[in-house]
């Protein structure tokens, strides 16, 4: 559970991203498959199906660790990609470049973004039989140092649960990609498990948590509450995600997640 000040609930996407596009340098031989191509074979063709070889040949550079996950580091002239070594399913995709890309100073509509992040996704995921993707957060970062749009999509099941699985995707000031990075989910779990407490007793359970950390009475500060809660999967786990906002302190406003 966690409490942030000024009524905002701050997920980081680039320490999220960071985190997901990290990874520790191990030594591997790459096994043979029985049609006598390596791993690193397989892994490639998934990675030129998707890029089509637009930016050049793509490379091997390394087997990285990521997740309990080995996962093969290829690069071609503009990217360096990480991609599952078991199936070719792409971790991250950075730009080389990507510091000189975000200073674009192009203004493209913000629909006309979308529709291109929309199209990396697209042209990225992975497919779903039973569950879609949803745009759940949009941010422009506009500093002097980076223009640039960051988009997370969550994949949704047929029941309306979140499965864990998410895709973040970062596009410059003139549609260029520039970073993506994906979350593993388990759609297993979020269309057949049930959850043991009712949204009721989650909700009331977050209330509970907070009064006692802030040692007042939420309802008396403030009529207006705030409270969202959804089903999603984490940690091949179904939880409720309950958000509290709008939580009034004196002069001080507070959000809350658990």
């Amino acid at each position: 559970m966690r409490l942030t000040k000024n009524k905002k609930i701050v997920t980081s996407i680039c320490v999220s991203m960071a985190l997901m596009v990290g990874g520790i340098s191990i030594g591997s031989v790459l096994a043979q498959s029985s049609k006598g191509e390596s791993k690193y074979d397989l892994v490639k063709k998934e990675l030129s199906d998707k890029v089509q070889n637009k930016y050049g040949e793509i490379k091997e550079r390394k087997v990285v660790d990521m997740d309990e996950k080995k996962l093969l580091e290829a690069e071609d002239d503009k990217y360096i990609y990480k991609a599952r070594i078991d199936n070719g399913k792409i971790a991250t995709i950075v730009a080389k470049s990507y510091e000189k890309l975000v200073k674009a100073q192009k203004h493209v509509s913000k629909d006309k973004i979308q529709s291109i992040a929309d199209e990396y996704l697209s042209q990225f995921s992975s497919k779903t039989q039973n569950s879609k993707y949803k745009l759940g957060k949009y941010n422009f970062k506009n500093t002097d140092n980076e223009k640039v749009h960051e988009f997370i999509y969550y994949v949704v099941a047929s029941n309306g649960v979140k499965t864990g699985e998410s895709v973040a995707i970062e596009v410059t000031n003139d549609g260029e990609l520039v970073l993506l990075a994906t979350h593993d989910g388990n759609e297993k779990i979020a269309l057949e498990a049930t959850p043991k407490i009712s949204q009721k007793d989650a909700e009331k359970i977050s209330i509970d948590y907070i009064k006692t950390k802030l040692n007042e009475d939420l309802y008396a500060t403030d009529t207006k509450l705030s409270i969202n809660s959804e089903l999603s999967v984490w940690e091949d786990k179904l939880v409720w995600i309950v958000k509290i906002d709008d939580i009034k302190l004196g002069d001080t406003r507070y959000g809350f997640d658990s």
